[in-house]
């Protein structure tokens, strides 16, 4: 298995909500569910974590919440019970 390459940003860059949400609208477009649907967001933390790409460094931001990390980015809809 081939490992991916790693890509350097810029210092903040996750901090820009613009750069959060092309991230997770890519992977949701990846992985075939819409990303505007919360319910659709559940069980995803780990193929979140696989996919690489600065997942990992999004959830750092958040301390590890997923929910924390999506309703920052996509402030319109509600993660209850994620």
């Amino acid at each position: 298995m081939r490992k991916l390459k790693e890509v350097k940003r810029p210092i903040n860059y996750w901090q820009q909500i613009e750069n959060r949400k092309d991230f997770f609208l890519k992977f949701a477009a990846d992985n075939g569910f819409d990303p505007y649907i919360a319910s659709n967001w559940a069980s995803r933390k780990k193929q979140l974590l696989a996919y690489k790409n600065g997942a990992l460094s999004i959830l750092k931001r958040y301390n590890g919440n997923l929910r924390r990390a999506l309703k920052d980015t996509f402030s319109n809809l509600t993660f209850k019970g994620l």
